[in-house]
Formats: C-alpha cells, sequence, structure tokens
C-alpha cells in the first residue's frame, strides 16, 4: 500500500529554495529530509534531539536500505558510535559510489565573495 505519492517523496528529499538548489545541486536540505554524506555513501534522512534522548533516521534509496535507532541518553559520543557501527555494518558489501567530475567555478564566483550570516 502506498500512502505517498512519489512526488510528495521527491518534494521531501529534494532541496528546492536555496541558490545552490535553483542551479542543479541535489544535496541538501529539503523538507525535514536532507542529505549527508558518510564515508562516501549519501544518506537521506532527519535525526533530532530532546531532553535526554537521540534518534536518527537514514537511508540510501538507490541501494534499497536503511536504518533507524533512537537512545534515552543526550550523550553524542554514544549516539555516533552506535551510527558509525550501523552505517558500517549496511555498508559493508556496498561498493562506494564514484566521485563526480570536478566542476569549474562559473566566472561570476567572485560576486558571491563576502560574508554570510
Amino acid at each position: 500500500m502506498q500512502i505517498l505519492p512519489p512526488a510528495a517523496i521527491d518534494r521531501m528529499e529534494v532541496p528546492k529554495t536555496t541558490w545552490a538548489a535553483e542551479e542543479g545541486l541535489k544535496t541538501g536540505y529539503g523538507l525535514s529530509n536532507y542529505w549527508t554524506i558518510n564515508n562516501g555513501f549519501v544518506y537521506h534522512g532527519h535525526d533530532g534531539t530532546v531532553e535526554g534522548g537521540r534518534t536518527v533516521l537514514g537511508y540510501m534509496p538507490d541501494q534499497d536500505v536503511g536504518y533507524f535507532y533512537s537512545i534515552n541518553s543526550a550523550s553524542r559520543d554514544a549516539f555516533d558510535k552506535i551510527g558509525e557501527m550501523i552505517r558500517g555494518y549496511i555498508t559493508r558489501n556496498l561498493q562506494k559510489p564514484s566521485l563526480p567530475p570536478i566542476a569549474p567555478l562559473p566566472s561570476n564566483s567572485a560576486d558571491y565573495r563576502g560574508w554570510y550570516f
């Protein structure tokens, strides 16, 4: 049973509002869903923290694999170590994606020089 139409999922996963997204960059923050790169693998997902707890959902749609875990501790160190072990396990038999070619900066890139807040 499909709960959400593909267009709704695409909108959650693909950033639309930043300058980088407008120029075609696919990584970033969609609608409460962002991309992260860990050890060469690209994950979609979201994490969160509440008083005394942390949680994360991460997945790689192209590899049909994902994970979720939650801890009842505010320890960032423990949370990160658990995540490293889980991601290491689910990627142990996967080949890392190749790096994209390096793209040259546009000729007007100096126009964007400065401090951003």
